[in-house]
């Protein structure tokens, strides 16, 4: 697998949802590593019930939210975690945060209704663009010592505890990263 590149499996109901993450661009590649994560993991003469894939694209910071009365939000606007390629909380928080905008559109006259389109795009890079930003450093980090990243949060509890935040949203990437001792630990590495 390439730098970067990870797998998973994890239940879903009564089936499992297993899968692999890698940089686009090497399709077979990436068919490989799936391959043999199944294999590894004893699975792969069990029946797929379902075989799927997508690229995932997140947004660079110049990237348009908005042209003129068109917004966009989660997927169409590239709006996801570039480590985990987690989207579906941020197509929840956009897509309110777009239907709010819109409401306020509706019922504005003039041109007040700009300011209703403006404030999302604001929200958005405020809000949002700090956690894909700290999922691009996370990714960078990844990539560079992926060991130590799977050390720390498999294997330490505080990482255990922050993945796991994380996933449920109680913790943000931008701020763990942001806090003293992580900034220290990255200086040490030089990251």
């Amino acid at each position: 697998a390439s730098p970067g590149s990870y797998a998973w499996m994890f239940p879903k109901g009564d089936v499992l949802t297993v899968g692999v993450i890698q940089a686009k661009g090497s399709p077979d590649a990436t068919r490989d590593y799936l391959r043999r994560w199944v294999e590894r993991l004893g699975l792969q003469h069990d029946e797929v019930e379902r075989s799927s894939g997508h690229l995932t694209q997140w947004r660079s910071h110049d990237s348009p939210l908005r042209r003129g009365s068109v917004i966009v939000a989660g997927d169409a606007a590239g709006l996801l975690d570039p480590w985990s390629r987690e989207g579906i909380s941020y197509a929840l928080r956009s897509g309110t945060w777009a239907g709010e905008a819109v409401a306020r559109v509706s019922v504005a006259r003039g041109n007040d209704g700009h300011g209703a389109l403006d404030s999302y795009v604001d929200r958005v890079s405020t809000e949002l663009m700090a956690e894909v930003s700290a999922g691009l450093r996370l990714l960078r980090i990844f990539e560079a010592h992926p060991a130590l990243v799977h050390f720390f949060l498999g294997f330490s509890g505080l990482g255990s505890r922050l993945f796991v935040g994380v996933c449920n949203g109680t913790t943000r990437l931008s701020t763990i990263l942001a806090s003293r001792a992580m900034r220290a630990a990255l200086a040490v590495l030089r990251l």
